[in-house]
């Protein structure tokens, strides 16, 4: 199996026939609506279907838009969305997964594909850096004349509320609802620190913006109050001598990261220092770098890198 290196990668590996004229510029109105499962409201699962040949989202239940806070523009992004959504300590897993996924889908008959039926989990990372565990199903497929998929559809569930692991998994079922595939690929996926020091990146990048006066400002201010319990968005805004919204609308603007995330991800990046050093305890730490509440340090950061503090600490020896 060759596992593809990212979701930027998958239009040169799917390696499409030629289009089918008739369905040349095919647009979502070709999907039969009635195979997508039926929506009773409960707002735990969201329909989708999602074009294959630019992995854009033409159709999605406005709940999950609401769950995640991104909005339709994110959405229509296509393969950058999910490089950009799925959460960074999942990546790796993820793109196994759709390599095992895809190799699997070329070895069947394009006639007989859907009388087969796939799901996976993941993690998403929601605009305001939450995380949620999702379930994919996938329901059907739409194929045109040269046997090319065009449209995949299915429905998302949100499965956070019965587990928060990072443990991944791809299962597959044949007609007779045996399982030909299952697929687990965390269990040859060791954490790296790589992926820590990547998110990290996030405050560099705007270290890097010296051009501007606005963030420079603010990233001065952060590197002299990060350590105050007291620093929140309203402290935040005060000095920098603008009002909390005006506060949201700059930073979104600039950034595209909300003042709470800032704050949070600048204090994780200086609890990095102090994580690998080992000389302080997980709660000192937490303390030390301005978190109130060690528990919620350790949610935060999990949150954010896919690991706890200790899991960091013990790749760092």
């Amino acid at each position: 199996m060759t596992t593809l290196e990212s979701f930027y990668d998958l239009p040169a590996v799917l390696q499409p026939k030629p289009d089918d004229e008739t369905l040349s510029g095919s647009s979502v109105h070709l999907f039969p609506q009635d195979k997508l499962p039926y929506e009773n409201g409960s707002g735990q699962y969201f329909n989708y279907i999602i074009d294959w040949r630019t992995g854009s989202f033409e159709y999605l239940s406005r709940g999950f838009a609401e769950l995640t806070g991104y909005n339709d523009t994110f959405f229509k992004q296509g393969f950058e969305c999910w490089q950009h959504m799925i959460h960074p300590a999942d990546r790796e897993a993820v793109m196994k997964s759709i390599s095992r996924n895809l190799e699997t889908w070329m070895g069947i008959n394009i006639q007989e594909i859907n009388q087969y039926s796939d799901s996976c989990n993941f993690r998403v990372r929601t605009k305001k850096g939450d995380l949620c565990n999702i379930l994919r199903q996938r329901v059907y497929f739409v194929t045109d004349s040269f046997g090319n998929i065009i449209f995949e559809a299915g429905m998302f569930l949100d499965i956070t509320r019965f587990r928060r692991d990072g443990n991944l998994s791809l299962l597959i079922h044949g007609p007779d609802g045996s399982r030909i595939v299952e697929y687990y690929p965390k269990e040859d996926a060791a954490p790296r620190i790589a992926i820590v020091r990547n998110e990290i990146s996030e405050i560099n990048r705007l270290a890097g913006m010296t051009g501007n006066a606005f963030i420079r400002k603010a990233l001065t201010i952060l590197a002299g109050q990060y350590a105050d319990k007291a620093l929140n968005v309203k402290k935040f805004g005060e000095l920098l001598h603008i009002s909390r919204s005006q506060l949201y609308r700059q930073l979104e603007k600039t950034t595209g990261i909300c003042p709470n995330r800032l704050i949070r991800l600048y204090r994780l990046h200086q609890s990095l220092e102090h994580l690998a050093r080992n000389e302080l305890t997980i709660s000192e730490t937490a303390w030390r770098v301005g978190f109130g509440n060690p528990s919620w340090f350790a949610q935060c950061f999990y949150q954010e890198f896919g690991c706890t503090p200790s899991d960091y600490r013990h790749l760092m020896r």
